[in-house]
């Protein structure tokens, strides 16, 4: 059985990046429910937030990702 994919998530604001890192962390920053992030990042939901604008959404981003550009 294959790992089970690990992921970071960013938080933004309209165009602006709020905070990042683990769902519990971007969770507690938001104060919402850890649960609720994974909401932020459905493909539906950033979707509406592009049409309409004035959305907090949540962009899952893969840890190896972001070790290789914290490593350059």
């Amino acid at each position: 059985m294959p790992n089970k994919a690990r992921y970071d998530f960013v938080i933004y604001h309209d165009d602006e990046m709020l905070t990042h890192g683990t769902r519990e962390e971007c969770a507690r920053f938001l104060k919402i429910q850890p649960e609720s992030i994974n909401r932020l990042a459905l493909d539906r939901y950033i979707k509406r937030a592009d049409e309409k604008g004035g959305y907090t959404i949540a962009v899952k981003v893969p840890i190896e990702e972001v070790e290789k550009e914290a490593a350059q």
